[in-house]
């Protein structure tokens, strides 16, 4: 045992003979008889176990065994043997050790893949955060932008558990589940959580889609023949761009890996779009939206944080807000203590203000930038360097969470739809 052991197991070491009722019944139910109770009883042995010391014994061998990483070879291990019991399979020490190799040779082939193909396939990593990292990531989080992987690392969602639910059951099915809803539902933070909590760290990527469709159909190859020999499934998130249907031939290739599972996050209208080009693969679909129960329950959560700045009662604050509001709009209205929209209208208003006194193109360059991002493109931070003052502007515009660069910095994005 990892904790104190039961007093009723204790008797049983104790006193094997001695029998209640309701442990009687217990027993008769699972068909179990008082002889065998008897003898299991006898040969019972209770140890009180250190995890700290049983997981440095692990990893200890595991580096004895060969020159690979412990942590995530440890990680991968206990991942495999949950899906392998969870399918009811027996694990011998030769598989055990046929695994560590398997798992030793993924992850170091695994640098070399994200080398080459990481512009495709990205792998998202759990990893420790400082008190400042995670700060900043709430900071982001509850002003309304898109969710990124970090912020679940960082705990900052309230996991919606009737929906990760229906996620775990529709991958059991099919390889390829689509999350749908309008935007701002929480998508994108629904597929970040589930691939979170269910695979083991280094088993988890994103798709970009990319221009070049071949390198990205290769690098699809490339990761199945990597993941074919460990036995267990890699999950894999697509976000798909609005107005697009390039995700279809990404979904159709993973359909045909056992060991591949993708979850793709799409707005509702954007499926209604592909499903007119004809969907020729299997495929499972979630749909979302913010019922009343469920927005009590993030409430209640988010309550719990002490981060509600706005409505003291759920029901105030869901009266004022109206039914059908998006939850992205949900959590801004009551962590922030008003509306996404009057937030975004005074920051607007007061542009206007700025540009009545002093025009620089501000607005502008705001107005290209929701057009672009509308519409699933980006501004290239190229073609804008004409703008009187432009670093500043774009400089203010990110700590005014109006825009942010591109991971490469060549780019300038929306932060949601919604917004």
């Amino acid at each position: 045992s990892f904790g104190p052991v039961a007093e009723e197991i204790k008797k049983w070491k104790a006193n094997p003979d001695l029998k209640d009722q309701k442990e009687k019944a217990h027993f008769q139910k699972s068909g179990i008889s008082e002889s065998q109770v008897t003898a299991i009883k006898s040969k019972l042995q209770v140890t009180e176990i250190n995890e700290d010391q049983i997981t440095k014994e692990i990893l200890d061998m595991l580096k004895a065994h060969q020159a690979i990483d412990p942590v995530p070879t440890a990680e991968n291990l206990l991942y495999y043997i949950q899906v392998t019991a969870e399918k009811q399979q027996l694990i011998n020490a030769k598989d055990m050790l046929d695994m560590v190799t398997r798992m030793g040779k993924y992850l170091s082939e695994r640098i070399a893949f994200t080398n080459q193909f990481g512009i495709y396939i990205n792998p998202l990593t759990k990893t420790d955060l400082s008190e400042i990292e995670t700060e900043n990531l709430k900071e982001e989080f509850y002003f309304g932008i898109s969710t990124r992987y970090e912020h679940i690392n960082a705990g900052l969602d309230v996991p919606r558990e009737n929906f990760l639910s229906q996620v775990d059951q529709a991958l059991n099915k099919q390889n390829v589940l689509v999350i749908s809803g309008a935007s701002g539902q929480g998508k994108s933070t629904l597929a970040y959580r589930y691939v979170f909590d269910k695979a083991s760290g280094s088993l988890i990527y994103e798709v970009s889609l990319q221009s070049d469709s071949a390198k990205t159909n290769e690098a699809i190859l490339a990761i199945s023949a990597l993941t074919k020999g460990l036995k267990v499934p890699a999950y894999f998130v697509l976000h798909v761009t609005p107005n697009t249907t390039d995700w279809i031939r990404i979904a159709r290739e993973f359909s045909n890996h056992p060991y591949l599972r993708l979850l793709v996050s799409i707005r509702k209208e954007d499926l209604f779009l592909a499903r007119n080009k004809e969907l020729d693969f299997l495929y499972t679909e979630v749909e979302l939206e913010l019922a009343e129960e469920e927005a009590e329950i993030i409430f209640q959560r988010l309550d719990e944080r002490q981060l509600i700045k706005i409505h003291n009662d759920f029901k105030d604050a869901w009266v004022s807000l109206k039914a059908g509001v998006p939850l992205l709009e949900f959590i801004h209205a009551i962590t922030q203590g008003s509306s996404l929209k009057d937030k975004l209208e005074a920051q607007v208003n007061k542009l206007n203000r700025e540009e009545a006194e002093n025009p620089t193109g501000q607005l502008q360059l705001l107005r290209t930038l929701c057009l672009a991002d509308a519409n699933g493109a980006r501004v290239d931070v190229g073609l804008v360097r004409d703008i009187h003052n432009v670093k500043l502007i774009i400089d203010k515009f990110e700590k005014e969470y109006l825009l942010k660069h591109s991971n490469d910095r060549k780019y300038l994005i929306g932060l949601h739809p919604v917004r």
